[in-house]
């Protein structure tokens, strides 16, 4: 089945530009599958890798009934290799990489290609990167390496520039409130979840449904408060650091909204705009910083008293 009838609009055209390769048999030897969070990526990404697995193909889509197709929906194939990090891990090592090397010298057992699958690719150790980099430069025939971020800004300039990328891009905001009313019929909810989700459909989807924006607008009223001597600044840091995730994204929106009105004409502050850049950079590390043994909670607490002196 052409995955077009199922594939919602967003992804249509990162398939299409897969499938006219397969059809021709162009396919590049590494594809690096990029998107903002709440895209889809995953989804996408099962496409792509079942078309290349399958031994049937039509017009670039997997047939979905030969054997390879069957044995890849029953996550047995033997020439699909996936690398992810361990649950008791917060990236992909080195040893996993140079294993996964190994195994590709080998040829396919089931159809054209062994296919590994790296996600998300941006975790990797630097040394596990420069070990992926002499598999890149020295693919092996009928390997494809799939690379899955949704954070590629992260990736080594190297590695990025021997992929292949495909890119799901966020459709047009009207496009996703008309999406969106299948879930909602409140507009101001539907608003305001695309622009928290950053136009991306199915964060939104998700946003409306889980509890978010209820939190998000208490969450506005807190830092509101933060200048006033009688709040907690402390208190507030340790209830964040329980849920840094969802502190971080809630705030990196509106950090957004203060850039914007440090950069409108006539209000343009030099001053501001460089400290807003200041916490942006402290921002991205806090997003990482859970689980390495630094106190979460003090970190939240630092950003929150850089922010009463920038920004507030």
């Amino acid at each position: 089945m052409n995955p077009l009838s199922s594939l919602p609009t967003w992804q249509q055209a990162g398939w299409k530009q897969f499938a006219r390769q397969r059809t021709q048999a162009h396919v590049p030897h590494a594809l690096l599958l990029s998107a903002s969070p709440g895209m889809g990526l995953h989804d996408f990404s099962q496409h792509i890798i079942a078309s290349l697995l399958c031994t049937q193909n039509r017009e670039g889509a997997a047939c979905g009934s030969c054997r390879s197709c069957i044995s890849f929906a029953a996550q047995t194939h033997p020439d699909l290799y996936l690398i992810q990090a361990a649950k008791d891990r917060a990236s992909i090592g080195v040893d996993a990489i140079r294993e996964l090397g190994g195994q590709l010298a080998m040829r396919p057992q089931a159809g054209d290609y062994q296919v590994a699958v790296i996600e998300p690719a941006e975790i990797m150790t630097r040394e596990a990167a420069n070990a992926l980099l002499k598999t890149l430069e020295e693919p092996a025939e009928q390997t494809v390496l799939i690379l899955m971020s949704e954070q590629a800004g992260r990736l080594m300039a190297t590695i990025l520039s021997r992929c292949q990328r495909i890119r799901l891009t966020p459709p047009e905001p009207q496009t996703v409130r008309e999406w969106l009313t299948r879930i909602s019929t409140d507009q101001d909810d539907i608003q305001l979840a695309t622009q928290l989700a950053g136009g991306a459909p199915l964060r939104a989807a998700e946003m409306l449904s889980d509890g978010s924006l209820p939190a998000y607008r208490e969450f506005c009223e807190q830092l509101k408060r933060l200048p006033r001597s009688d709040f907690d600044l402390v208190a507030f840091a340790k209830t964040a650091a329980q849920n840094i995730a969802q502190f971080c994204e809630f705030y990196q929106y509106q950090l957004l909204h203060a850039q914007r009105q440090a950069n409108q004409p006539g209000t343009h502050d030099s001053a501001k705009i460089l400290a807003i850049a200041e916490i942006d950079r402290y921002l991205q590390r806090l997003r990482y910083w859970p689980g390495t043994g630094i106190r979460v909670d003090l970190a939240v607490l630092r950003l929150l008293e850089m922010h009463v002196h920038a920004i507030s």
